[in-house]
């Protein structure tokens, strides 16, 4: 519950910068950010709970690049999405076993 307060609370500076230097999508671009750095600490400590979080990042990077034209960078999360719900499911197998 920790990490989802820190990444919010990151997550909101994050955005008001992004204002700032006028970027394209700030709170989706900060929030991406966000998640993916969450995502990585917990996959560094090798916790099963990554794997959602760079399921969220996906989800949000794919409607995000492909709004703004970049089709190919959104096909390749696509794949990214298709390779976590594999990593959480062979992770899950393993856990279990």
């Amino acid at each position: 519950m920790g990490l989802v307060v820190l990444t919010g609370a990151v997550w909101f500076v994050l955005w008001k910068l992004m204002v700032l230097v006028k970027g394209a999508a700030p709170p989706l671009d900060a929030l991406v950010t966000c998640m993916s750095l969450s995502a990585q600490w917990l996959l560094n400590r090798k916790k099963l709970d990554s794997w959602y979080w760079w399921i969220a990042v996906d989800l949000v990077s794919v409607p995000l690049y492909w709004s703004r034209g970049l089709y190919l960078i959104s096909l390749l999360y696509l794949v990214f999405l298709a390779l976590c719900v594999s990593g959480f499911v062979a992770w899950r197998r393993k856990l279990v076993a």
